[in-house]
C-alpha cells in the first residue's frame, strides 16, 4: 500500500537520494532512516525493501573495486534495521525481490562482467545465473514471473521458476516504404 520514492527532497549528505515512502492514498513522504539509497524494491509482505546505496553500475568506469562500488542491502522496515547482503568491493545493483529470493546485477564474476546473481533470503547463500563473459547486463526490470534484462543490445528473459533464460527475438520488417510521402484518398 506504499509507494517507494528516491529524492534529494532533504539532502544534506551531498548529491545523493535518500529514500521515502508514500500512501499511495496521498499525503507527505516519510523519509526512511537510510543515509542514502536508490532503485528498491518490496518484499512479497511488504515488510522489506531490497535497495542499493548508490548508483556506481553506470559510472563511466567499468569494473571498479573501490570505496564507491554500491552494495545490495535489506531494509526491514518494522525493525528499522538493515543488513548488507552483498558485501564485497564489486558493482552490484538493481535489485529485484521475488518470492524468497533477491535477484541483483553484480561484476563480481571471474570476468568481472556484470551478470545476474540470486540471493536466497532463507539460506543467505548467493549463485551467479547468468554467464556472459564478453558483454555486461546493462538493464534489468521484474514481472510477475520472469526477469526481462539487455546484455550485448539484445532482450532475454529470465524464467524466475528455473531460472532459465533465452534472448527474445526481434523481428523490425520495414525498408521505409511505408514512411515516404505518398498520395491517400481521404
Amino acid at each position: 500500500n506504499q509507494i517507494l520514492m528516491a529524492s534529494q527532497r532533504e539532502n544534506n549528505v551531498g548529491s545523493v537520494n535518500q529514500l521515502y515512502l508514500l500512501n499511495k492514498k496521498g499525503g507527505l513522504p516519510e523519509k526512511l532512516p537510510i543515509p542514502y539509497g536508490e532503485l528498491g524494491s518490496f518484499s512479497p509482505d511488504g515488510g522489506s525493501i531490497a535497495y542499493v546505496s548508490r548508483i556506481t553500475e553506470n559510472h563511466p568506469f567499468k569494473r571498479y573495486r573501490g570505496g564507491l562500488a554500491s552494495d545490495v542491502l535489506i531494509f526491514d522496515l518494522k525493525k528499522m534495521t538493515a543488513e548488507n547482503i552483498t558485501k564485497n568491493t564489486a558493482t552490484d545493483g538493481k535489485p529485484v525481490w521475488h518470492k524468497n529470493k533477491i535477484y541483483y546485477i553484480s561484476d563480481i564474476d571471474k570476468n568481472k562482467r556484470r551478470n545476474i546473481w540470486v540471493y536466497d533470503i532463507s539460506s543467505k547463500n548467493k549463485m551467479q545465473i547468468t554467464d556472459f563473459d564478453k558483454v555486461d547486463i546493462n538493464h534489468m526490470s521484474s514481472g510477475p514471473d520472469d526477469l526481462v534484462f539487455e546484455a550485448g543490445g539484445k532482450l532475454y528473459l529470465l524464467n524466475l521458476s528455473n531460472n532459465k533464460y533465452a534472448e527474445v527475438k526481434i523481428h523490425v520488417v520495414s525498408d521505409f516504404a511505408t514512411l515516404m510521402p505518398r498520395p491517400e484518398n481521404v
